[in-house]
C-alpha cells in the first residue's frame, strides 16, 4: 500500500472529526467542574473552615478556664484528680482545629491525538 485509499482518508477525517468534538466536550467538562469546584465546594470549604475557627476560639476559651482552675487548685489537688482533669484538659487540647484547603481547578489534559493524525501523511513520499 503506497497511499490510503479513499476510504481510509475518509475514516481519517471523520476520525479527526470525531476527536476534535470529544475534545471540545472534555474541555467543556473541565470548565464545569472547575465551576462547580470553584462555586460549590470551595464555598463550601471556607464556610467550613469558619466553623472550624469558631471551634478554635471556643477550644481556646476552655482550655484557658481550664488552665485558671487547675492553677487555683494549686498544690492542694494531688493524686487522680489532677492527673485526670489533666488528661481531659490535655484531651481538648489535642482537639485537632486546622481548617481544610481549597481545591485547585483541574487542569484540560493534553490532547493532540487529533492534531497528530490529521498531520500524518495520507501517502509515502
Amino acid at each position: 500500500m503506497k497511499r490510503l485509499s479513499r476510504h481510509h482518508e475518509n475514516v481519517k477525517t471523520r476520525l479527526v472529526d470525531d476527536l476534535s468534538f470529544a475534545k471540545a466536550n472534555v474541555e467543556d467538562a473541565v470548565a464545569a467542574v472547575n465551576t462547580v469546584i470553584e462555586e460549590r465546594l470551595n464555598l463550601a470549604i471556607n464556610n467550613y473552615n469558619m466553623v472550624i475557627a469558631d471551634v478554635s476560639e471556643f477550644k481556646d476559651m476552655l482550655l484557658c478556664q481550664m488552665t485558671d482552675y487547675l492553677d487555683a487548685k494549686g498544690e492542694r489537688w494531688h493524686g487522680n484528680d489532677r492527673a485526670n482533669y489533666a488528661i481531659w484538659r490535655s484531651d481538648w487540647g489535642d482537639l485537632d482545629t486546622y481548617g481544610i484547603d481549597n481545591v485547585d481547578e483541574i487542569e484540560v489534559p493534553d490532547m493532540n491525538h487529533g492534531d497528530e493524525l490529521e498531520a500524518l501523511k495520507n501517502e509515502a513520499d
